[in-house]
C-alpha cells in the first residue's frame, strides 16, 4: 500500500488562526503545529470591507419621491407629498 503525499494544504484567510488543544499539543486550527504556524505572528490577508458611501441597492429600489407639483387632477395632495417623502418636501 502506497501512502499519498498530498503535500501541503492552503492556509485559510483570517480570523480562522486559533490556538486548537484537540490532543496533545497545541496546532492551529488551519490544521498546522502552534510553533511553525506562518500565520501565527504575520498579519493574514483579510478581504477589504466595502466602502459605507457607496449605494447598496439599485437606483429602482430607492425611496420613492413624490412629485412637488400639487393640486392637479392625478396629482400628490400636500399631505401625501409629505408622507411619501418622509416627512420631507
Amino acid at each position: 500500500m502506497r501512502w499519498l503525499n498530498r503535500g501541503p494544504q492552503p492556509i485559510p484567510l483570517a480570523p480562522r488562526h486559533r490556538r486548537v488543544w484537540r490532543g496533545l499539543r497545541p496546532r492551529c486550527s488551519c490544521g498546522q503545529r502552534w510553533r511553525s504556524c506562518p500565520d501565527r505572528h504575520a498579519t493574514v490577508p483579510v478581504v477589504a470591507a466595502p466602502d459605507p458611501r457607496r449605494r447598496n441597492r439599485p437606483a429602482w429600489a430607492d425611496a420613492t419621491v413624490a412629485n412637488p407639483q400639487v393640486g392637479r387632477a392625478g396629482r400628490l395632495t400636500p399631505a401625501q407629498t409629505w408622507r411619501a417623502n418622509g416627512g420631507r418636501w
